[in-house]
């Protein structure tokens, strides 16, 4: 196993993941995306705001158990711990920490001229696996009414 998490991730998405993960940039990228045939539109954000907001706090005991597992083998700007940086130790890195994956605020599904959820109504938050991204563009889609 090599120990780049980005082998089968397009290499422009995986460097915009690693400039939005980035703390000192402060920054909120709109993209818009296909997953599995889906088109999915919404601002991608980094990995602590997408945790520290995306679940009711019921669930927050268990997103810092998450949090702590997963900065035991990945660094919070994505790059792998020291410990795990060979080949032979990477290998021991749980598949659901080692694939990566880029998180989404006000995400939508477009489907022809709609929007799930509307846009009348705030976009959700979505965790989206790299590897399953087919196409992308930066920019989101506004479905507007064309009447002529």
């Amino acid at each position: 196993m090599s120990n780049n998490r980005n082998q089968k991730t397009n290499y422009l998405l995986s460097y915009l993941c690693d400039l939005v993960e980035n703390p000192e940039n402060e920054l909120k990228l709109p993209i818009s995306l296909v997953v599995d045939g889906a088109l999915i539109t919404g601002e991608m954000i980094p990995k602590s705001e997408y945790f520290d907001n995306a679940f009711p706090d019921i669930f927050k005991g268990v997103i810092e158990e998450f949090r702590a597992e997963h900065t035991e083998y990945i660094k919070e700007n994505g790059e792998i711990v020291e410990k795990y940086s060979s080949d032979e130790a990477a290998a021991n890195i749980p598949d659901g920490i080692w694939q990566r994956f880029f998180y989404l605020e006000n995400a939508r599904y477009v489907f022809g001229n709609s929007l799930i959820p509307s846009s009348g109504v705030k976009g959700v938050y979505m965790a989206v696996r790299a590897s399953d991204v087919s196409a992308f563009n930066l920019g989101v889609f506004d479905i507007t009414k064309n009447d002529t």
